[in-house]
């Protein structure tokens, strides 16, 4: 049987040990990483990557964050309650459609819905703000996965503006919690011309 290197030198006719780029210039010069230039074989100059890049993150002000849940026969408004939180749209399976004003627009509601809106959290990043609320799921999460197993859906909705480049990292925690609490995460990016 034949293993990956002996297969990779029968192929090329020998194996050129090559260090990858993360790896050259970090013990000393790239020519002493033992690091080559794939195209010219001259060894890589400056190919350890610029660490002291700082990341540009998102502005607090221009995200806007909401936990949207619709299921279609539950009453929600248990939820709400549960979470301690006044809904912007609240509505159950078979009331009479309205406007947010409250008029009535003619046709009856499908399924059950709550939305809830959260203020922007001044000195967070999304990540931090998303956890800070997850935080405070947690002790719910036999009623989100019972509402989720009978055939509902809860979801954050990110809206994020922005005028520039801009960079956000979600920590494995984050993604953990969200499944956990069988919550999907929607971003919905809105570039400013």
């Amino acid at each position: 049987m034949l293993s990956l290197h002996s297969l990779l030198q029968h192929r090329s006719g020998g194996v050129r040990k090559r260090t990858p780029p993360y790896v050259a210039g970090l013990n000393g010069s790239a020519e002493d990483a033992g690091h080559v230039n794939d195209y010219t074989d001259k060894p890589c100059l400056n190919s350890s990557p610029d660490y002291s890049m700082k990341e540009k993150t998102m502005d607090r002000h221009n995200i806007r964050i909401s936990f949207n849940s619709i299921h279609p026969t539950s009453d929600l408004s248990e939820l709400c309650e549960a979470l301690g939180v006044k809904p912007e749209i609240l509505w159950k399976k078979g009331d009479e459609k309205r406007t947010p004003k409250g008029n009535i627009i003619g046709g009856i509601r499908e399924n059950s819905r709550c939305l809830i809106s959260f203020s922007p959290f001044p000195r967070n990043t999304l990540s931090e703000q998303l956890m800070s609320i997850l935080d405070n799921f947690k002790s719910h999460r036999t009623l989100l996965y019972n509402l989720s197993n009978s055939g509902g859906t809860h979801n954050f909705f990110v809206g994020i503006f922005y005028s520039e480049n801009t960079v956000e990292t979600f920590s494995l925690k984050l993604f953990e919690l969200l499944l956990e609490l069988r919550i999907e995460l929607v971003l919905d990016l809105y570039p400013r011309d």
